[in-house]
């Protein structure tokens, strides 16, 4: 699967990172540079399951409140406030399954800009046959792209 290793390796650079003391600041862009950008490259490509979403954003909350182990720190917002704009009150993180919706939207609008493009044929070939993405059904064997 495309995103299998997303989350171990998420997990690897948050648990290097433990043993820093990093300001808030830095805490804020080692999430936003380097754990948001590692299932960046998928998401963009495949539908991302909710509950990977979720166990991601848990270990980003994890680290950003302090968690070291298994220790339970509390957290004073809620993660969805937290990826609230700066301009409302949050630190601007993604919500990932925002995100995913997001890039795959983008993927879409290429589809439907470049009709005579080898991704465009290809796609209407194998999911839209009718040659209309928008009213495309889901079809018996569909695939995560």
């Amino acid at each position: 699967m495309a995103f299998a290793g997303s989350k171990p390796k998420v997990w690897l650079k948050l648990q290097g990172w433990k043993g820093n003391k990093f300001s808030q600041e830095g805490r804020e862009i080692l999430l936003k540079a380097v754990a948001l950008a590692i299932p960046s490259y998928a998401m963009s490509c495949f539908k991302t399951p909710t509950m990977l979403c979720s166990e991601i954003e848990s270990m980003m909350a994890g680290y950003w409140w302090g968690q070291k182990n298994k220790e339970r720190k509390v957290h004073w917002l809620s993660w969805k406030k937290i990826c609230s704009s700066k301009f409302v009150g949050g630190m601007g993180f993604k919500e990932l399954e925002i995100f995913n919706m997001a890039m795959l939207a983008k993927q879409a609008c290429k589809l439907l800009q470049n009709k005579e493009s080898l991704f465009h044929k290809m796609y209407t070939a194998r999911y839209f046959s009718d040659g209309n993405l928008l009213t495309a059904s889901l079809g018996g064997n569909p695939s995560y792209a």
